[in-house]
């Protein structure tokens, strides 16, 4: 079954618990070792959005799995080099996991997963603002994307209506920044400035926060600021 990393916690000298994203669009928390030649998990395999190919045994409904079988079927061999990408990596990760851990998706949302993860492996122009454009492009498959639809200049986007308005009495994001989230989902090639960047990655984990239950403080969100400045 193809899964992919997302977090990793070391709990004795050579063990750890992996959560997993599945291609059935399931959180699976995974039991592994790297200790000695014969595992077959080895620690590179521990990074954030690796691609890998795991068989499980044990009861289906186990609160958590062990490994029959794991390798990894494509190599990202730039997010394990780059500085910046690795940053960008836990990050997203991290998100994920706290998108999908309760549930809620299927298929196609890790088919888009794991094409983004290669897209940005691949990609050598334009590293800063991708990630901001792949957690834009996922609100639609959970269905929490923004409604536009009566967009125009000067409109506010209403955090907890999840729409664009003229006017906004609670929560929202300002028309500059609003501008700037309409063009980045119309011009792949539009650019954010580092201020923009770092109000745009506050508003998108704040918008995943209203509307999705529980998904709590993204602990990785203040290294990833570091980036915008």
């Amino acid at each position: 079954m193809k899964s992919i990393v997302l977090t990793s916690t070391q709990y004795r000298d050579d063990s750890y618990m992996l959560n997993l994203f599945t291609e059935s669009a399931e959180v699976v928390s995974v039991s592994v070792s790297v200790r000695g030649r014969s595992s077959k998990v080895k620690r590179g395999y521990l990074m954030p959005l690796t691609l890998l190919d795991v068989e499980f045994r044990g009861k289906e409904n186990a609160k958590v799995r062990y490994l029959s079988d794991c390798r990894v079927y494509r190599v990202n061999s730039d997010l394990t080099l780059n500085p910046m990408k690795m940053l960008v990596s836990q990050f997203l990760a991290e998100m994920i996991w706290r998108t999908f851990r309760y549930g809620g998706g299927d298929g196609r949302v890790f088919d888009f997963i794991e094409k983004s993860i290669i897209e940005f492996d691949e990609l050598r122009e334009g590293v800063q603002d991708w990630h901001l454009l792949f957690l834009i492009r996922m609100m639609h498959f959970i269905g929490i994307m923004p409604d536009l639809s009566d967009y125009s200049d000067g409109c506010v986007i209403d955090v907890s209506e999840g729409k664009a308005v003229r006017y906004g009495f609670g929560e929202v994001l300002d028309s500059e920044m609003t501008g700037c989230l309409v063009k980045m989902m119309r011009d792949v090639d539009f650019r954010l400035s580092g201020r923009e960047r770092s109000r745009m990655v506050d508003f998108i984990v704040r918008y995943y926060q209203v509307h999705l239950e529980g998904f709590g403080e993204a602990k990785s969100l203040e290294v990833l600021r570091s980036l915008a400045r």
